[in-house]
């Protein structure tokens, strides 16, 4: 139990991007108290439980939930400017999310076989994009047709959406597996609907691609490529615009 608790206060420190100096401020003791509990050496009284509850915001259950996620890698589409000690707090964001998400299939037993279906689709140039979005959308039975709504048509196909909206400007979105298993995209909740719609499947080409060796850069062009080609597949331009004009 005292190492649940242990790492659950370093985890809610970490969310509300305060030092250990911080919260020893606030509570009116040593900074070596703040890390003996952070270590799992000593064990908060009730009442400093309590203290530790309201100065992050959190209800006491969550310093004794054992129910955890592993976040998988993650590649934050973000601005450059965005700090880390901001980056270590949304993924504790989005650890509370999906634990919250997660408890609730677990105790509904509900399990999923996710799997994804371009995996082995090689890609030699961002020109190979268009068809494997093609097949993408045969395979997920929407063709040619236009998506009404992203969020809905990824929970189909069982890849789990958190929109955040207490959460920095500068973040985009990110995509990642949890524990190993389960596929999610984290979105700004805050965006314009059309941007919100791009960065959720430019996310996707991060969860889904099989892309080659590459740099950051090339990386993220294939994911714009794939995401553009996945709202407006050249079918569907051809079809409303028409074919090259002569001029």
């Amino acid at each position: 139990m005292n190492n649940i608790v242990a790492n659950r206060i370093k985890n809610a420190r970490i969310l509300r991007c305060l030092s250990q100096q911080n919260v020893a401020d606030e509570l009116g003791i040593s900074k070596q108290m703040i890390c003996k509990y952070e270590n799992g050496e000593a064990m908060p009284t009730s009442s400093k439980l309590l203290d530790l509850s309201k100065l992050f915001g959190l209800k006491v259950d969550y310093f004794f939930s054992s129910f955890q996620v592993e976040l998988g890698e993650i590649n934050f589409r973000k601005k450059s400017n965005f700090p880390m000690k901001k980056q270590d707090s949304l993924k504790e964001q989005i650890k509370i999310n999906l634990e919250n998400y997660l408890w609730i299939e677990d105790s509904l037993s509900i399990d999923y076989n996710f799997k994804n279906i371009i995996k082995n689709s090689k890609i030699n140039s961002i020109e190979d994009i268009e068809n494997i979005v093609l097949k993408l959308r045969n395979e997920w039975n929407i063709g040619i047709d236009p998506i009404h709504n992203i969020i809905q048509l990824l929970e189909d196909k069982e890849i789990k959406v958190i929109e955040l909206f207490d959460v920095d400007e500068k973040f985009d979105g990110m995509a990642t597996y949890v524990n190993n298993k389960f596929p999610v995209i984290v979105v700004n909740g805050n965006f314009p609907v059309e941007r919100k719609r791009f960065t959720l499947l430019h996310e996707l080409g991060h969860l889904l691609l099989n892309l080659p060796e590459c740099n950051i850069k090339e990386e993220e062009n294939y994911c714009n490529k794939f995401a553009a080609e996945f709202l407006f597949p050249k079918n569907i331009v051809i079809k409303e615009f028409g074919g090259k004009r002569e001029h």
